[in-house]
């Protein structure tokens, strides 16, 4: 269970898609054309019927600013090439479908739903956009199905909100009433727990993240909330405070205390929440007063956080030498923070990108390259020069927050992707190549996730890598599956169910068209055989 200090609703949202394939048939009586087959673009005008463009057209392309969602940074669809966005591929919530100038296909896989569907059964992109609803007198964001409610004045009688279907979460932080003010797509309110204190809040797209900055040493140490949970029940399991519905099910979840200051040192603390006989639920919240004393400041408690159930990419930090694991926090180190600190590394699972290259890309399918980006600070004094990524050997729990003492060492390093990394005082996306690994699990190898790891654990060299709980919807995680739609180089009568676009006759007359792949690059050629 993902421990993050947080009121978190649980949803899970999931869109069928049936695919079918495009196929022309051509008359018996109709005269085909070896050379005319061989004409670019009348292939495309044949097979390319299921949204893509021509090449002709793929070359002469850039891409459309409706076609960049507000989650997604404009300069990495150029770098990839990408030049159109292809909705009708876009079979999953998570997912956006973009084809390439040279043809192929990205599929970008995110750790959450980043679509909804409307009221009207319309499939659009979530946004983290706030807007003053006059009717409530408070910021809202319309452009999602998890419905956030941040009050103009927070009081008792207006807390802040979060609704999903029929589960509903109120949030009243117990201090003094505060207005808020909207910067950007946050509410902040100054005040709440004394002078010098803040409390941010930012939509996201399953649920919301609080923030309580601290701008200088605080009178108290304590921070309490009154969460109604309209119903739901507060349960501890191994240590974890969830809230679950009649039937057992978890449908929200409280985590663990993630508190850093501005230097980025971390501080201790801890949580506790108690369920009264109305209902209602006392969240509090303890900073450790002796790292209050020392830290500079601002000092934030870091992050509150809504997440889906089931979330398409799951990380975590495991030490040497520890068998605790931290699976929480938005932000994981790679490696040794100075010469005593034991090595770091990040394990990850990425089950819906596995599942979809295990069992959708096939004989009819070229796999190109699958890569893992994440949003990191290669620290700038003592860098790390070079990340390796493992297929792990052995099994771990996605929300436990204990390993085996083996898990460290658990990892194959015949099928490692490698990223060289270069020294940064900001952050930037990195992409490290995974094609190997998702090839092994492809043919046959467990799936027990992957494992990042710097060159040199022996001396102090490190990196902080953003991870799924981050706040930022533009800043987490994904993956970016590249393929091409091969086809087979053997023509066969009938009909594909994979893509395979055939101009066919009767299997008597053999007379067809099949697409294949170049050798030498992904433009399609054509083959021809008449009788």
């Amino acid at each position: 269970m993902k421990k993050i200090v947080s009121f978190l609703l649980i949803t899970a949202i999931m869109l069928s898609v049936i695919p079918f394939s495009s196929v022309v048939f051509a008359s018996d009586t109709t005269p085909l054309s070896l050379k005319s087959f061989q004409d670019g673009e009348l292939f495309d005008s044949l097979a390319l019927q299921n949204g893509t463009m021509t090449m002709a057209e793929l070359e002469k392309s850039t891409l459309s600013e409706s076609d960049v969602p507000s989650f997604v940074d404009r300069s990495f669809l150029e770098e990839n090439d990408s030049v159109k966005r292809l909705k009708n591929k876009e079979e999953e919530l998570n997912a956006l479908v973009y084809q390439n100038k040279d043809g192929t296909l990205s599929k970008m896989m995110f750790s959450e739903n980043i679509k909804f569907k409307d009221e009207t059964g319309k499939i659009k992109d979530k946004s983290n956009r706030l807007e003053f609803n006059s009717a409530t007198s408070s910021y809202v964001n319309p452009d999602n199905d998890v419905n956030v409610r941040l009050p103009k004045k927070v009081s008792s009688n207006a807390p802040i909100s979060v609704t999903y279907d029929e589960y509903k979460i109120d949030i009243m932080p117990n201090g003094a009433d505060a207005d808020g003010v909207k910067v950007e797509n946050t509410v902040r309110y100054d005040g709440v727990f004394g002078q010098g204190t803040q409390l941010v809040y930012t939509p996201l797209f399953s649920g919301i993240k609080e923030d309580i900055i601290l701008n200088s040493l605080p009178s108290d140490n304590e921070f309490e909330f009154t969460v109604d949970a309209n119903g739901l029940e507060l349960v501890c399991i191994d240590g974890e405070y969830v809230l679950t519905d009649t039937n057992g099910d978890v449908k929200a979840y409280f985590g663990e205390l993630v508190i850093y200051d501005s230097n980025g040192t971390e501080g201790t603390g801890a949580v506790n929440a108690v369920q009264n006989e109305n209902g209602s639920i006392l969240y509090t919240i303890t900073v450790d007063d002796s790292f209050l004393q020392t830290a500079s400041y601002p000092v934030t408690v870091d992050p509150a956080v809504l997440y889906t159930a089931t979330s398409d990419i799951v990380d975590s930090e495991i030490k040497s030498g520890s068998t605790s694991m931290n699976p929480s926090s938005s932000r994981i180190i790679i490696g040794k923070t100075s010469a005593s600190d034991s090595p770091r590394r990040m394990i990850i699972k990425l089950p819906s990108a596995a599942n979809y290259v295990i069992n959708r890309i096939d004989e009819t399918e070229e796999l190109i390259s699958v890569k893992y980006y994440m949003y990191c600070q290669n620290n700038a004094s003592t860098p790390i020069p070079m990340l390796f990524a493992y297929r792990m050997t052995e099994s771990w729990g996605s929300t436990s927050t204990s390993v085996s003492n083996t898990l460290f060492s658990a990892y194959n390093a015949s099928d490692a992707g490698v990223v060289t990394i270069s020294a940064s005082s900001s952050y930037s996306y990195v992409g490290i190549e995974l094609k190997a690994i998702f090839s092994a699990w492809k043919n046959g190898s467990p799936n027990y996730g992957i494992m990042l790891k710097s060159i040199n654990e022996s001396s102090a060299n490190y990196m902080y890598v953003r991870t799924m709980e981050y706040s930022t919807a533009e800043r987490r995680p994904y993956v970016v599956v590249r393929y091409s739609e091969n086809f087979s180089q053997t023509p066969t009568a009938g009909v594909s169910d994979k893509g395979l676009y055939r101009i066919s006759t009767t299997e008597t007359t053999k007379r067809y068209i099949t697409r294949t792949q170049s050798s030498s690059s992904h433009i399609p050629s054509v083959q021809g055989l008449i009788n």
